[in-house]
This record gives structure tokens, C-alpha cells and sequence, in this order.
């Protein structure tokens, strides 16, 4: 192909390409397996005082910033008992590494009510079909 246009005065004229042909290799990956996870997050010494968040390296969970991702408590959601005291989130995510951790009902983009300073993190590999994550909320300290 070529890119031509007619100039404003009439005479024409090509316009070079801003990346030659030959030096741009189209790469294509193999989406990744997707897997349908629910974390659930028992509050088992307090209570959620708005609500309980969780916060994950991916976009799905907000991109690491705290309390944006609703966790549910109310028997919908994924959630199987309303008032429990047990928080659940359900999604379906790409397989591989995931940081995460959670945080009560502070405020959007603060660490206010998280387990820890930003530098703590959960660890799990997302792989498999399904996958159920159990977890206690706790102020749990840097090793």
C-alpha cells in the first residue's frame, strides 16, 4: 500500500510510513486461562464497619489501590450467608501470580483499616477451573 494525498495546492505527493514495513513483527500471545476464584474473608475479632475490600495486582482488584473492590456480606454476591461475618468476592481472573490483601471500610485509595502498611502482601498462584481462597483478617507483621 501506499499513502498518498493531494496537497492544498493541488499537486500530489506521497507520505513515508512512520515505522518502515520491515521492522515491525506482529506478535500475538495465547490469551491466558481465565479461572472463576471467590476469596472469602472471615472477620473473626471485629466487625466491618462499612465494609470489607480487597486490593490485588491486577485490574480486576483494583490495580493495588485499597478500598475500591467491594467484598459482600449480604447473601448475594456469591456470598452464601448474609451477616456472618464472612466477606466474599467472586471473579474471574488469569491464571499465574497474584498479591492481594484486605482492608476495613477505609477510605478509597487509603491504606486506613488494611492488615498492613502497603509493603505486606497475601501470595497465591491462580491456576486451576475454580478456586476458593480462605482467609482470616488480621493485622499479620512483616517477616
Amino acid at each position: 500500500l501506499r499513502n498518498e494525498t493531494r496537497l492544498s495546492s493541488g499537486a500530489e505527493g506521497s507520505l513515508a510510513s512512520f515505522i518502515p514495513e520491515n521492522t515491525v513483527t506482529p506478535i500475538w500471545e495465547k490469551p491466558k486461562k481465565k479461572v472463576r476464584v471467590t476469596f472469602l474473608c472471615k472477620l473473626a475479632d471485629r466487625e466491618a464497619i462499612t465494609a470489607v475490600f480487597i486490593a490485588g495486582n491486577r485490574k480486576e482488584l483494583g490495580n493495588l489501590e485499597p478500598n475500591t473492590i467491594r467484598m459482600w456480606d449480604n447473601g448475594e454476591n456469591g456470598d452464601e450467608v448474609f451477616g456472618n461475618n464472612v466477606w466474599t468476592f467472586v471473579i474471574d481472573i488469569e491464571e499465574g501470580d497474584l498479591l492481594y490483601k484486605y482492608a476495613n471500610s477505609g477510605g478509597q485509595g487509603t491504606w486506613e483499616g488494611s492488615e498492613a502498611f502497603p509493603d505486606v502482601w497475601r501470595k497465591v498462584k491462580i491456576e486451576g477451573d475454580k478456586m476458593t481462597i480462605n482467609d482470616v483478617f488480621t493485622k499479620f507483621k512483616a517477616q
